[in-house]
């Protein structure tokens, strides 16, 4: 990526939580923006709609560091980052830390990406703390 271009992404994941022993699964709509301040490393902000059983939202920063790779089946940008942010849910607000990382598959002679992203987040609330995890998949547009 060059310097200065901007990242439009949304994805979609199934999320499996774990708090107090009880697990539950989770479908999520992420949209991000990001910057590339230097052409392999983006910064941006995010946030994300959570269905379980009633609406919960998160928003976060997060900086990514990127990895092009070029090869006879086209070109490819491997990464992984960092998120911290809030979550916002009606029995208490938390703050989550998250990993990340991934491919994107880069359209020939095109402005965009499909990418797939593996993570885990850990979200520290008053009355109780979790962790989740998944693979979010979306699409790119860069500008």
């Amino acid at each position: 990526m060059d310097r200065g271009q901007t990242e439009l992404s949304i994805d979609a994941s199934l999320n499996v939580s774990n708090a107090g022993g009880v697990s539950h699964t989770t479908a999520v709509v992420n949209p991000r923006i990001g910057y590339f301040v230097h052409e392999d490393f983006e910064v941006g902000v995010g946030g994300n709609l959570i269905e379980n059983s009633g609406a919960e939202w998160a928003a976060y920063g997060f900086a990514a560091k990127h990895f092009q790779m070029d090869d006879e089946l086209g070109s490819a940008l491997w990464f992984v980052g960092a998120e911290l942010g809030g979550e916002f849910a009606g029995e208490g607000n938390g703050v989550l830390v998250g990993v990340f990382g991934g491919i994107k598959l880069l359209v020939p002679k095109g402005g965009g990406a499909l990418f797939v992203q593996p993570f885990f987040i850990r979200t520290l609330m008053s009355a109780d703390s979790f962790s989740e995890f998944g693979i979010a998949t979306g699409v790119s547009i860069f500008f």
